[in-house]
């Protein structure tokens, strides 16, 4: 894939984010926190990592095809070869490091949650000392630490915010110890507690400085893999499962069509985020089901669409906001998901 990259720069037939860099990045993080969360992948939280980690790991192409682009255009032959080469083999060096690091932050996000979960028993958390044989100077500070989970230090100070950081920490009944004299402040694109932002990888990381026009390349980049990738998915699993909804008690049958899971990804909601979020989490949309709310039914007012017979409306809490998921009624009886909106809409 390395070699199809450079062979595709070199003869002008990439991208500005070269897909095939890309797919190498973004297998390399997506193994890190699925090495994490062996259960709970289609969890929101794990969600928003595998968001941040598409970003990330187009970001890191773009450097990189960018790199080799600006390369070409000053070398030749053999020179060209060797620079190449340089450039690839200095990125992938960094490549264990990323790994290791979102893989820290995933393992730190889940322990969060273990430690909210335990809150009735262990109130405080301690800082435990590193694994590492030569430790840093700057985390040894914090080692003995207490404080309760709720304080605010939690917030931008974990295991895992300076890279290589192999420090843990763990819940205890210990007394409180105080805070720290000094904060040590967290390596550039690892602020904020990742279980909470539901961000691995910040925009101050060095892949993320980039102008205005590169964002939006690396934007449509995202989210066009992801519809492209997702619905997929989606046509897969969707079209073959058995699922149902309920309406005044009564079980409908569901049907997803082709037509019908396009129109879901291609239905742009709230924001450009939030609909990357939405299409990653379409294709376990059954996992929705069992938590969505009825909200209403209006018949159908079209004459000309002679298939639908009404229109019903679920509310949905997905990644903290409030979404209607439209479904229409057929004259054979199922019911065929159609759009998600911010709002109920009907003629």
């Amino acid at each position: 894939m390395l070699n199809n990259a450079v062979s595709s720069i070199i003869q002008g037939e990439s991208g500005k984010v070269n897909n095939d860099l890309f797919e190498i990045y973004r297998k390399s993080y997506f193994k890190a926190i699925e090495s994490v969360y062996t259960e709970d992948i289609y969890s929101e939280l794990v969600t928003r990592f595998k968001y941040n980690a598409i970003q990330l790991a187009a970001a890191k192409s773009y450097k990189v095809t960018s790199e080799l682009a600006d390369a070409k255009a000053l070398l030749q032959g053999k020179q060209f070869e060797d620079e190449a080469k340089r450039i690839i083999q200095k990125y992938n060096r960094y490549q264990a490091a990323e790994y290791n690091t979102l893989t820290a932050r995933c393992r730190t996000a889940k322990q969060w949650d273990q430690f909210k979960a335990e809150e009735q028993l262990y109130q405080n958390i301690e800082w435990l000392r590193t694994r590492s044989a030569n430790p840093r100077e700057q985390h040894l500070r914090y080692v003995g630490i207490i404080l309760p989970r709720n304080h605010p230090f939690w917030l931008s100070n974990q295991p895992g915010n300076l890279y290589g950081c192999k420090c843990d920490w763990k819940t205890t009944d210990a007394p409180v110890t105080g805070e720290p004299e000094a904060i040590i402040p967290p390596s550039k694109g690892l602020e904020g507690n990742p279980a909470n932002t539901g961000v691995l990888v910040t925009n101050k990381h060095t892949y993320f400085r980039i102008n205005d026009a590169e964002s939006k390349e690396i934007q449509s980049f995202t989210s066009k893999y992801i519809w492209n990738n997702y619905s997929k998915e989606a046509l897969r699993t969707l079209r073959t499962e058995k699922l149902s909804l309920s309406i005044a008690n009564i079980d409908f049958p569901v049907l997803f069509s082709r037509s019908g899971i396009n129109h879901l990804f291609h239905n742009k909601v709230i924001s450009d985020e939030f609909t990357s979020l939405k299409n990653i989490a379409l294709p376990n949309i059954n996992e929705y089901f069992k938590k969505m709310e009825y909200v209403s039914s209006h018949p159908n007012n079209d004459l000309e669409n002679k298939m639908v017979v009404q229109y019903h409306y679920f509310k949905i809490k997905m990644f903290e906001k409030d979404v209607y998921l439209n479904v229409r009624e057929l004259t054979s009886g199922e019911l065929l998901p159609y759009a998600l909106t911010p709002s109920i809409r009907y003629k």
